[in-house]
């Protein structure tokens, strides 16, 4: 099946997954949905099960691919998770940040075990994945950014806003 040509002046332009819910996507495809906020192809406060097909063409301020928040609606914070073992974030477009992914997470699991996260671009940072926590990578991910950036302020802010390791490797703040 697929997702498509939909717009939403809030969040999720696509799929809106709220807290306490789970989204699991095994094929098909997201494409082409567009909104003002956050999560031009899904926007994530419940689980995010992500096991293939094609996240593509999105456009939003943040996370135009997938916007990971863990908050509920009365800015509690809540745990849930985003788990992407295969499929493809690809060639969506943020005005701010995350093209591919934004995870704007405090307690969730973000882990890319499998899959491509490519062409995505964003005007700000964070043109495949932007996140302020930790991420998990593993497995064989593709990740091509093509515009954005990958910024950490510096080594003391690792453990508290989070770190990018690629099979076991921190990013070097110099």
């Amino acid at each position: 099946g697929e997702i498509s040509g939909n717009k939403s002046k809030e969040n999720g332009g696509g799929v809106l997954v709220l807290p306490g819910s789970r989204f699991e996507m095994d094929g098909g495809k997201i494409t082409n949905n567009t909104t003002d906020n956050g999560g031009g192809g899904v926007f994530a406060q419940g689980d995010f099960y992500f096991y293939g097909g094609e996240i593509s063409g999105n456009n939003a301020k943040s996370g135009a691919g997938v916007y990971v928040y863990a908050k509920d609606d009365t800015k509690h914070e809540i745990t849930n998770h985003f788990i992407m073992t295969d499929g493809k974030i690809i060639n969506n477009t943020a005005s701010d940040k995350g093209g591919g992914i934004y995870a704007d997470c405090y307690d969730i699991d973000t882990c890319l075990f499998g899959g491509e996260i490519s062409g995505n671009t964003s005007v700000g940072i964070g043109g495949g994945v932007c996140c302020n926590r930790p991420i998990t990578v593993g497995g064989t991910v593709k990740i091509e950014i093509l515009s954005g950036e990958v910024v950490v302020s510096s080594l003391d802010d690792l453990d508290d806003f989070g770190a990018f390791a690629l099979d076991g490797l921190e990013p070097d703040a110099d």
